[in-house]
This record gives structure tokens, C-alpha cells and sequence, in this order.
């Protein structure tokens, strides 16, 4: 599943999650609005935590790249160059 799904999907259970809350368990107006912005809170906290975990893993896989392709090149550089000494 994408990051981008995950996190539609997180909000949508959210707002099911707040909807079921208010229909069965109905609070004083301000009882009800500390609890919508404690709710709020934590899911901001969870999608902060989740898009900072997926920019640390493609961090990784640019790094990762950038180690393959360095790779690549070097040994292909190195081919070149025996292959050079040989027509020499």
C-alpha cells in the first residue's frame, strides 16, 4: 500500500472513528471539543511519525541507488580500461 493510501486511509478511520464517538457517546460541547482536539492531536502526530518514516526509507533508497549506479560505473570504467591496455 502507498504512503498516500495509508494515510487517505488513516484519516477516513478517523472520521469514522469521531462519528461513531459522537453518535454513542455524546459529551458536553466542551467535553466534546477537547476531545476532537486531542483525537486531531494524536492523528497528526501518527501521520508526522508516518511521513517522516517514509522520507527516512527513500533517503535509503536514493542512497542505495546512488551506491549501485557508483558501482556500475566504476566496474565499468574498469573494463574499459583493461580493455584499453589491450589495444595498447
Amino acid at each position: 500500500m502507498s504512503a498516500e493510501r495509508s494515510i487517505g486511509a488513516f484519516f477516513v478511520g478517523l472520521a469514522a472513528g469521531v462519528t461513531v464517538a459522537l453518535l454513542f457517546a455524546p459529551k458536553s460541547g466542551e467535553e466534546l471539543r477537547e476531545s476532537i482536539a486531542d483525537t486531531t492531536q494524536d492523528g497528526m502526530l501518527q501521520v508526522r511519525r508516518k511521513v517522516r518514516r517514509s522520507i527516512e526509507q527513500m533517503q535509503d533508497l536514493v542512497e542505495r541507488g546512488n551506491e549501485r549506479v557508483t558501482s556500475v560505473l566504476n566496474t565499468s570504467k574498469s573494463a574499459l580500461d583493461a580493455l584499453a591496455d589491450r589495444i595498447d
